[in-house]
């Protein structure tokens, strides 16, 4: 939300500010009454020069205030839930206090790589594939190989995983597919074996063998299967997303 900071004559803050609003294309305007008579006015589409008694006291929080004239006194801003503001009286126990934040830019950092955990001497095995190739669209997406074994594309209903697309036996190490009989053997095939998917940190801590997309992302850097990992800076541009060199937005899977 834009904003305007009066000032003095000699460019000196007097504490009166308007906040615009450009998707409604209205200002931050608290009155006890509303130009149409009602309770409540909360935006107007002129300005009104707003009071911040925080900024006073350099506090990067306040309540917002505006005079009112036919109530003669200062009307503020309430929560009415949690996706609501109306008025109230600058005296109202429920009245808000906003806090202020500035936006600043991202800056780009060079990765920093972390240390794993070596999985293969502690018996942990594991195999990644590359689900790549022709797609088919039979209820969703999936890839033609995925429904052939399967028999199915749709593997979710909402956001919950769907039961009864396997049978309850194991064979050989893989389970099979209910609708066709296939083993989900097939689809690991062309798999290859990857070692350090854990964070050494957290296991030397806890014990635990852990990885988390929301924290870590992991670069596939040959056939040898070695995966190499990066810190939490640079999650929020790539998540986990394997891929054949080291980059900063991988884009390979």
């Amino acid at each position: 939300m834009p904003s305007t900071e009066y000032t003095y004559a000699d460019g000196t803050p007097n504490h009166y500010y308007e906040f615009y609003n450009p998707y409604s294309n209205k200002y931050l305007a608290p009155q006890m009454s509303s130009a149409e008579g009602q309770n409540g006015q909360v935006l107007s589409d002129k300005t009104i020069g707003v009071n911040l008694p925080g900024r006073r006291n350099d506090s990067y929080y306040s309540q917002i205030m505006a005079w009112d004239d036919p109530y003669y006194t200062y009307a503020s801003l309430k929560a009415e839930g949690t996706e609501k503001l109306v008025s109230c009286h600058r005296f109202d126990n429920d009245t808000a206090t906003f806090y202020f934040a500035s936006m600043e830019p991202v800056t780009t950092q060079e990765l920093t790589k972390i240390e794993t955990v070596d999985n293969d001497e502690y018996g942990i095995k594991m195999r990644m594939v590359d689900f790549n190739g022709q797609l088919v669209n039979v209820g969703t997406k999936s890839t033609k190989k995925q429904y052939e074994v399967i028999g199915e594309s749709l593997f979710t209903n909402g956001s919950v995983g769907r039961y009864g697309l396997l049978k309850t036996r194991v064979t050989e190490g893989y389970p099979t597919a209910k609708l066709t009989g296939r083993s989900l053997s097939e689809l690991f095939n062309e798999s290859q074996s990857v070692n350090h998917l854990f964070i050494e940190s957290t296991h030397r801590a806890s014990g635990y063998f852990e990885f988390d997309s929301c924290q870590n992302f992991a670069t596939l850097l040959d056939s040898s299967g070695q995966l190499e990992f990066f810190c939490a800076d640079c999650v929020m541009q790539s998540g986990f997303i394997p891929c054949t060199q080291s980059c900063a937005c991988p884009t390979g899977v």
